[in-house]
C-alpha cells in the first residue's frame, strides 16, 4: 500500500515542448524550473559535465506532499539521451 510519496519523475527529450502538453493539454501547473549544470548533478547522476533542465509541476487543487511538486521532468542536455 502506498501511503505517501516524494514526487514522480520522468526524463523527456525536449522540456519545452513536454511543459507545454502537461500544462495546456493535462492542466497542470508549472511551479519552478531550473538548470541543474554543477558538481553535485555530476555526482548525482554520475556524469561528469552532466547538464540538466529540470521542470517541476503539481495539479492546483491537489493536496501537495513534501516536495511541493508531484511531477518532475528532466532533459538531459549533456550527455543526450
Amino acid at each position: 500500500m502506498l501511503v505517501a510519496y516524494w514526487h514522480f519523475s520522468f526524463t523527456v527529450k525536449d522540456i519545452d515542448r513536454s511543459v507545454e502538453f502537461y500544462t495546456k493539454v493535462i492542466g497542470m501547473e508549472l511551479v519552478h524550473s531550473q538548470v541543474q549544470h554543477n558538481e553535485y548533478t555530476a555526482k548525482l547522476v554520475a556524469y561528469e559535465g552532466a547538464h540538466l533542465k529540470v521542470a517541476q509541476l503539481s495539479i492546483g487543487n491537489m493536496q501537495q506532499q513534501r516536495s511541493g511538486h508531484l511531477l518532475e521532468l528532466v532533459e538531459y542536455v549533456l550527455p543526450p539521451w
